[in-house]
């Protein structure tokens, strides 16, 4: 109640909902900021380090937070709105192309077959294979970019990001030098 009433008095923010209140599809853990931002961007912050104060660490955390993160992450939300309103509030399970204006509703697997905690993976020779096997029904993969943007990819290794550009782009694969 402490943070709500807090991002309700600071930012303005007319409604914060839970993850407890997953009932509707609006309330889905998908569609809250605090869920699918908020609470893992804190409890990295918050559990970096030993914790002495936790609701001392908590309100750090919160305030550290930039406004332009703040800004991208309120524009998904806007998005996941508009997703909710174009399916009239359907559960992810109930989204079919009759429903969604012919659109095919995707599970996250199809795009995020790799969570963003283990996005190391992507780069690690040594767990290839299983990796790709986690791909292998994705339809488009994420990298998460804001982890991995200083990670090197040898050309010729077994790093299952170097296999998926060497198959999927290898004009660029074959021409970009001894890292990619």
């Amino acid at each position: 109640m402490f943070i709500s009433a807090n991002l309700t008095r600071e930012y303005e923010v007319g409604l914060v909902v839970s993850q407890r209140t997953n009932r509707l599809a609006p309330r889905s853990p998908d569609l809250t900021l605090l869920d699918f931002f908020l609470w893992s961007y804190v409890k990295d912050k918050v559990y970096a380090t030993p914790v002495r104060d936790l609701r001392k660490r908590i309100i750090e955390a919160i305030e550290s937070i930039p406004g332009d993160m703040l800004q991208r992450a309120w524009q998904e939300v806007v998005h996941h709105l508009d997703i909710v309103t174009v399916t009239a509030g359907a559960h992810v399970r109930d989204m079919t192309p009759e429903r969604c204006r012919g659109f095919a509703v995707l599970p996250p697997s199809a795009f995020y077959p790799i969570p963003w905690r283990q996005w190391k993976l992507y780069f690690d020779e040594s767990s290839s294979a299983k990796t790709m096997a986690r791909l292998k029904n994705s339809l488009a993969i994420h990298v998460w970019n804001k982890f991995s943007v200083t990670m090197n990819v040898t050309v010729g290794s077994r790093q299952p990001y170097g296999l998926i550009a060497q198959e999927y782009c290898p004009r660029v694969y074959a021409h970009c030098g001894p890292v990619f």
